[in-house]
This record gives C-alpha cells, sequence and structure tokens, in this order.
C-alpha cells in the first residue's frame, strides 16, 4: 500500500483503529507506524551491592519511523487522541521483551507512564484512568507478570499538572499493586504535590543534580534534602545518570538507595547483555574508604529484631490473631508478595474497630471488604547496609516513635527499635573512640593507614597526600607547658576543619603535632592552595599563644636537645605533599611513606614549608608547579 503524502505522519493512522483497552489492537496503520519501535532496558541496581532492582524500559528506533524525537512522537500522538492506544501496543512490546529476561520474576520493569494518557475526553475510552490501569492488569496476567513487578514511572517534565484524573489513577496504582515512581524528580514544578498525594515507592533524583555533584555544594545539599524527605516517607531514591565513580561515591554517601546510569550500564536492546550483578559497582564500593567500614552492618545486623511480617493480602482475622498471639509487640511490618515492605501495621489503629460493636466480626467478615492495606502506616526503611549515624538521622526524623524497618536487596530483614538503635549508636562510638585520637576527635593512626591501602589500590583515581607537623613545637611545649600545647594542637586541627574538609578530603591525626590529609581525585595545584591557606591561617592565629614580648621578638629561647640555649622561631608548619596519578599498577604504601620521610626533612629547611613530589613510572623530572621546590621520587630513584 503506498504511504499517504501528508505534512503530518499521524494521517497515517485513523481513528477508527485505534485500539479499546477491553479489546484486541487492530488496524494495519497502528502496526506500520508502531512496528519499528522496540526498547531498549537500562539496569537499575543497588549502590550497595551492585545486585540488579529492576530494568528501565526506554522506547528506541523512533528514527525508523516519521517522528524525528521519541517527545514529538508522543505529542503527536497526544495531539491526535491516540496517546492511549499507542502506549498500550507499546506497553506491550515492553512486557513481552521483560518476560524474555532470566530470571526477571525477581526484578522490576520500570515504565514510563505519559500522565496524559489518564486524562479523559479520549473517544471509547471512558474514566481514563480506570480503563488503563484495567488493561495494564490484564496484560500482566495474559503474560504472567506479577503486578509488583511493575513500577510506573509518572514525570514531572510534561505540562499536565495534578490533576483529578492522575490523582485518581495513582490510588488505584494502590489497589492494582503495581508500584509507582517519580522520574525526573525536581526539575518540574508539581513535583512536591506528587510526592505529597501519591505517596511513591521511588523518586528518580533528576541527572542535572547528579552531574558533577562531587564539584558542587549546592547540588549534594539539595539530592541530600531529597533523600532525607524520601527515606522519611518510607520512599527508595534512585540516582539517575550516574556516569563517573566520584558521582556514585557521593550519590552513596548521601545516601541513595539506587543507581542507574553508564557508569552501570548503558541501555541496550539486547537482552544477553543485561547481568545479574554489575562487577564495577561492587568494586567501587569495595574501593571507597568511606564504605568498607563493615562495622556499622554488624551492629545492625546484632541488634536488629527479625519481627515476623504480614502479608498485605493476609486475611483481617488472621492480623488479630498475630496480635493476640504476641502480646508484647504492638506492631508488624507489613510486605508484599515479594516481601518488601510496605509499612506497619499498628495495634493501635485497629482498636478503634475492633472495640467498638460488631467490630471484631466485621473485621473477621471477608465481604466487608476491610484489607491490611487500609491499615498500613508509612515506616522509614533503611539498607543494612546504610552508616548508624544515617539510620538516626532518618528515625528522628520520621513519625514513627518505634523504629526503622531494615532491609537487605531491598527485601525484608527485620526491624530496628529505638531503643535497639540507641545500643547501636552507643557501640559504634566505642569503637570509633578507639580509632580516634581522643584530643582532636580525628581518625588515627590505623583509619589513617586503612585509607592509604585503600588509595594504593584504588587504578581509577588520582590521589593527593599531605603530611603535616608543626614547626619547633617541643621548645613551645617546654616553655608554655602541655596545655598550651594541646590548644595549639587543636587549633591547628579546626583549621584544618575548615579549610579542607569536604566530601573528597580525608583527614586524620596521626598523633601529638602530625597530622595527615588526603584527596581523592584533586588535583595537586588544588591541593597546595588549600594547604596555603592553611599554613597561613595557623601561622597566624597560633601568635596569641604567645605572651606580648615574644609575640613582638617573633621567637622564644630556650634549650636545644643538646641543653645549648638558642632562639626558636614561633610556631609554623612543615607539609610533604605527594600526588599518586592514575597508574595501571597498583601502588606501594611503603613507597610513600619513604618518600613523605624524605619531603619533610626538605620541607622544614625551605622558606615556604612546603614540598611537593610526585610518585610516577616512568620517572618525570620536571616541576609540575611553578614557585614551589619540586623533587621527583619514585621507587629507583630518591631525588631529582
Amino acid at each position: 500500500m503506498p504511504m499517504p503524502n501528508s505534512a503530518d505522519p499521524l494521517a497515517l493512522l485513523s481513528k477508527s483503529n485505534v485500539p479499546d483497552e477491553n479489546r484486541g489492537h487492530s488496524g494495519e496503520g497502528w502496526t506500520r507506524e508502531l512496528e519499528p519501535l522496540e526498547h531498549a532496558f537500562q539496569p537499575i541496581v543497588n549502590i550497595h551491592t551492585g545486585v540488579c532492582f529492576g530494568y528501565e524500559a526506554l522506547l528506541r528506533q523512533v528514527e525508523r519511523t516519521r517522528f524525528p524525537t521519541i517527545q514529538e512522537f508522543f505529542d503527536g500522538m497526544h495531539r491526535q487522541g491516540r496517546l492511549q492506544g499507542a502506549d498500550a501496543l507499546l506497553r506491550e512490546k515492553a512486557f513481552a521483551k521483560f518476560k524474555t529476561i532470566p530470571g526477571c520474576g525477581n526484578v522490576k520493569l520500570f515504565y514510563n507512564l505519559d500522565k496524559r494518557i489518564l486524562e479523559n475526553g479520549t473517544p471509547g475510552f471512558g474514566p481514563a484512568g480506570r480503563a488503563l490501569l484495567g488493561g495494564i492488569a490484564r496484560a500482566l496476567e495474559r503474560m504472567d507478570i506479577h503486578p509488583a513487578s511493575l513500577v510506573l514511572e509518572l514525570t514531572e517534565r510534561e505540562e499536565a499538572g495534578l490533576t483529578l484524573d492522575v490523582r485518581e489513577a495513582v490510588r488505584g496504582c494502590r489497589s492494582e499493586h503495581f508500584k509507582l515512581a517519580l522520574d525526573d524528580f525536581g526539575t518540574g514544578v508539581s513535583g512536591l504535590q506528587l510526592l505529597y498525594h501519591s505517596e511513591p515507592d521511588f523518586i528518580k533524583i533528576d541527572r542535572f543534580f547528579v552531574q558533577d555533584i562531587a564539584a558542587d555544594a549546592r547540588k549534594r545539599l539539595f539530592v541530600a534534602s531529597m533523600v532525607n524527605i524520601a527515606h522519611t516517607l518510607g520512599i527508595l531514591v534512585v540516582a539517575e545518570g550516574i556516569e563517573t565513580a566520584r558521582e556514585f561515591f557521593i550519590c552513596r554517601e548521601i545516601g541513595c538507595d539506587l543507581v542507574q546510569g553508564y557508569f552501570v550500564q548503558r541501555p541496550t536492546l539486547d537482552i544477553g547483555e543485561l547481568k545479574p550483578v554489575y562487577a564495577q559497582v561492587v568494586e567501587a564500593s569495595q574501593r571507597d574508604r568511606r564504605t568498607r567500614n563493615l562495622s556499622d552492618q554488624r551492629f545492625v545486623a546484632e541488634r536488629v529484631e527479625v519481627l515476623d511480617s504480614i502479608s498485605v493480602n493476609a486475611p483481617m482475622a488472621e492480623v488479630l490473631n498475630c496480635f493476640k498471639n504476641t502480646k508484647h509487640v504492638a506492631l508488624f511490618p507489613v510486605v508484599n508478595e515479594l516481601n518488601e515492605p510496605l509499612g506497619v501495621i499498628r495495634e493501635a489503629e485497629l482498636k478503634e474497630i475492633v472495640y467498638s460493636q460488631y467490630g471484631r466480626e466485621l473485621l473477621k467478615n471477608k465481604s466487608s471488604g476491610i484489607t491490611v492495606r487500609r491499615f498500613v502506616s508509612k515506616c522509614p526503611i533503611a539498607d543494612l547496609n546504610t552508616k548508624t549515624e544515617k539510620i538516626l538521622e532518618l528515625f528522628s526524623r520520621g513519625e514513627s516513635p518505634e523504629g526503622v524497618i531494615i532491609v537487605r536487596d531491598m527485601k525484608y530483614f527485620g526491624f530496628l527499635s529505638a531503643a535497639q538503635l540507641l545500643k547501636v549508636i552507643h557501640g559504634k562510638n566505642l569503637e570509633l573512640a578507639r580509632d580516634q585520637s581522643p584530643l582532636t576527635r580525628l581518625p588515627g593512626n590505623f583509619v589513617v593507614y586503612e585509607y592509604l591501602q585503600d588509595a594504593a589500590q584504588d587504578l581509577e583515581e588520582a590521589y593527593a597526600v599531605a603530611y603535616l607537623d608543626f614547626d619547633h613545637f617541643k621548645p613551645f611545649n617546654d616553655k608554655y607547658g602541655f596545655r598550651e600545647g594541646d590548644r595549639a594542637i587543636l587549633l591547628f586541627a579546626e583549621i584544618l576543619k575548615r579549610e579542607l574538609l569536604s566530601d573528597d578530603c580525608f583527614l586524620g591525626h596521626i598523633g601529638g603535632d602530625d597530622f595527615f590529609a588526603g584527596w581523592r581525585g584533586a588535583a595537586p595545584d588544588e591541593a597546595v592552595e588549600r594547604l596555603m591557606r592553611v599554613l597561613d591561617a595557623f601561622r597566624r592565629d597560633v601568635e596569641s599563644f604567645y605572651d606580648p614580648a615574644d609575640r613582638q621578638k617573633g621567637y622564644i629561647v630556650m634549650a636545644d636537645r643538646e641543653g645549648q640555649m638558642r632562639r626558636f622561631p614561633l610556631l609554623t608548619t612543615s607539609v610533604a605533599l605527594v600526588h599518586w596519578p592514575r597508574t595501571k599498577a597498583a601502588r606501594s604504601v611503603e613507597t610513600l611513606s619513604r618518600s613523605i620521610a624524605d619531603l619533610k626533612k626538605r620541607a622544614k629547611a625551605s622558606p615556604q614549608r612546603i614540598w611537593y613530589a610526585t610518585l610516577d613510572e616512568p620517572l618525570q623530572a620536571e616541576p609540575l608547579l611553578d614557585g614551589l621546590p619540586v623533587t621527583e621520587v619514585n621507587s629507583n630513584r630518591s631525588e631529582q
């Protein structure tokens, strides 16, 4: 059949061929126009374990139609009143392809839903939301896909607001047991309204906030706020568009639950390229020194209470028996068929009905229509790998005074009560006290060495590490006493925190007047600039610790180590700075230690009080920073 000559490709599609959700699809025009379209799948994985949680279906091959872009395809369908029918056909394609994934019963399908589909007014559809949800339910049943495996994504980007149709359809998702996600969160005008009214299971933070998040403090603040709000409401957070290891590390540190983007895998049309576990996520988590401390997981696992869960489909008579047989329990976690927590059911919320006349009989009567879902309350949810401080913060923001639901791989693991959470925090604090300086509260020797070991194995990032110690500290201590010496150490620690501490900087107190700083991914000149601010601030502020006479002279007179009286300048700090560039082979902590020992001597003898080296193979002989003394060090040669 010849193609019609029309400026509008929708002339190909006769309105008489629009498929009704209540009958089979028909019409050759629809088949020809939509046939080239196919879905690519992009994995969404657990940010802690790298285990695949689900796949987002993304429409591809639109260039093979007469529409230039995907957005124009959907906009055109909407203008012609064919959006519902086209979406129904494409949805069937996505479901059928999802069904071919090995182990699809253990993962979820994230499917984008245009809010405009939910608007009434399309001929032949009736109430749009009811028709849509009914069609989805029937399609899933035909393909033997569990309803809880489907996550419908609503986006903020479309102009359609939070209409009554949209709100009714969102509520209908609950009755059909579908999950709901808010896509592109943070970029639209109706996001908070959607969050409030829809009570989604997931929010997907838009790529705008993730891009360059490691270098943008404002984006970190925005994302952290979104995560805190979501977790307080029992909502899981997906970080979209993760492309680099640094973006991954920051999103994981902030508390995102799931990750999606090129860092994991690009969207693929080939089902065979999809994996159950993504090694790069596992390896990145193991490399990240901030996430390798297993004590948090151990403390939480030891204290979590394995409360029996109640199925959302359980008869109310069974729920009443659970409370009757376990009188010391005031609530039970509620899970769906996939053992994913939906919230909690409290005995107190049943009492109003139970103690009313005929209330107990009413609850036990299946024909009453009263179900467990009616009594489910949201409860904060945290992954077993979450830091205890984050769990405490989540608990303190939530409305549930009882505790937090703990999940492992997004499945119900147990319940951490308020009392047990306090014990977890206490145990964590005791362990931290053993691994940090009692004076400055900075990580101590053991943690610093652990940081260096992790950095040595991280071949994808460059590192800058600095060793800082005071000049002429012993004479100052001898004259002014240990109390003033401790004050000087505390002053320096506060300056370090103020000038250096950030998401990419690690600080440590090795002992006495010796300190450590490390940067992942920072350029050497950035590190030098920050360190110079530290040296200047300490030299200026520590002068107030001296008597006016000594301050005016600019020195003190004390005996040296041999007992000879001599002048000692006022306190300053020397810095040995080493750059570890990216490499294809593991770095050596021992080589670094030898280099720092050599650089310390040179720094103390130089006017600038800072010496810089790069450890590299082959040896780099040219200075990288103008105006600074440079020595090039590696395992074969100690000086250039």
